[in-house]
């Protein structure tokens, strides 16, 4: 007959409560991705610093060159989000913090087309003297196999045009369109860059293709404009007033848009003086947005 022994007996419920309380503990942490994509929807300072702190410790801990690479990107982006919801004269400090910590990410081969994207991005942000590093990293992206093409080349995008590196765009933009792959991005860098090279009809052509996209976001509007002056160019007054005199109503909202409206401005009243029979009464409607 088997002696029960009451001493095992208890110590073994002790041991089943203890592992079940470490796993109910070990199931409420969130995986620090899942907190790093809530933090970019809404971004809370306190667990962000929390985060980091928890990633910066499981770095110390792990001797896998993967699994460090692996923290060591999560811990990039996180100081990226943390420079984008910094006051000024600290977003200069985190960006250099965030790319300390891709650098040692791309340690690991796996990691290299996403560390390289992510630096890239903080190169872009820190400004116009760092956009020819941000290209390299942004190219090297690409040439390494980051799966989002489309978010590297609208980055690209917006460098090559403040380059205006007009002959690039257009280069790596119609792959895209050919390939019947439509995005408003695309299709406005495309345009303007058309359009700035004076080729006008091929701005329409592509500018053209937004109407298959419905949509009232900034970049729509952006569109309207590009069209505007493509309009403009050809000589083509009645249509491209309509579209500047909509172009102002809509971007009516937006402060970053002064040096469009200027322009839209000027050039409205310039197609209104070459139009013929104008309506007095239309003339201020149209002019008359800020």
């Amino acid at each position: 007959m088997i002696k029960f022994n009451k001493k095992l007996y208890f110590l073994g419920i002790f041991f089943i409560v203890l592992i079940t309380i470490i796993y109910l503990f070990l199931l409420r942490q969130k995986n620090p991705e899942r907190v790093l994509e809530e933090l970019s929807f809404c971004w809370k300072e306190e667990q962000a610093y929390k985060l980091e702190d928890r990633i910066i410790k499981k770095i110390k801990r792990t001797r896998s060159i993967k699994k460090r690479a692996s923290l060591n990107l999560l811990l990039g982006r996180l100081r990226f989000l943390k420079a984008l919801n910094s006051p000024d004269i600290l977003k200069k400090v985190h960006l250099n913090l965030a790319l300390q910590a891709l650098l040692e990410s791309r340690k690991d081969e796996s990691f290299i087309a996403s560390s390289d994207f992510w630096t890239g991005v903080c190169l872009y942000t820190l400004g116009t003297e760092y956009y020819g590093s941000a290209i390299d990293y942004l190219i090297s992206s690409l040439r390494e196999g980051y799966p989002d093409r489309l978010k590297v080349i609208k980055i690209l995008n917006y460098i090559y045009l403040k380059n205006n590196q007009f002959d690039i765009i257009i280069k790596i933009n119609e792959e895209f369109l050919k390939n019947r792959f439509m995005d408003l991005d695309v299709i406005y860098s495309l345009g303007r860059a058309w359009r700035e090279k004076g080729n006008y009809k091929e701005a329409l052509e592509v500018l053209k293709k937004a109407e298959e996209i419905p949509s009232e976001s900034f970049v729509s509007t952006l569109i309207r404009f590009e069209t505007a002056e493509s309009l403009f160019g050809l000589g083509e007054y009645e249509k491209a007033a309509s579209l500047y005199s909509s172009f102002l109503k809509e971007c009516a909202q937006y402060k970053e848009t002064e040096e469009w409206k200027n322009r839209a401005r000027e050039n409205l009243l310039v197609c209104l003086k070459k139009i013929k029979n104008i309506n007095t009464d239309n003339f201020t409607e149209l002019t008359n947005y800020h």
